[in-house]
């Protein structure tokens, strides 16, 4: 019953935050310039496989930079998009991955967190 009534709560708070909360995740979009860059570097780990390389020329031209950001989140986008490469193509499921995944983490963090306590 404790555990019911928690993941209550925890559907509740996330309707509040659907209804008043962040209106560009409402709108279908990524949040910040972070996300996107996230994006970007997916992308080229995918077009080049080069899973240690975490440089992006397009940053501090013309030298570039090195952003050190984890990989298993970008494996949680690749793995996110598979399903939806096929119909959309690689931007595209991308990018649709980056727009669910969050709000998904969210939800499942807020879960096993009631959980725990």
């Amino acid at each position: 019953m404790r555990l019911f009534l928690l993941a209550l709560f925890v559907a509740l708070i996330h309707g509040v935050w659907w209804l008043t909360g962040d209106l560009i995740a409402q709108g279908g979009g990524l949040a910040d310039p972070d996300s996107y860059t996230r994006l970007i570097r997916v992308e080229r780990l995918l077009e080049t496989g080069a899973w240690f390389d975490g440089g992006l020329n397009r940053f501090n031209a013309p030298f570039g930079m090195t952003i050190h950001w984890t990989r298993p989140l970008d494996v949680l986008l690749i793995g996110l998009s598979l399903p939806l490469v096929p119909a959309l193509g690689w931007g595209k499921a991308l990018y649709g991955a980056g727009v669910v995944l969050s709000p998904l983490l969210h939800v499942l963090t807020a879960l096993a967190m009631a959980w725990a306590a």
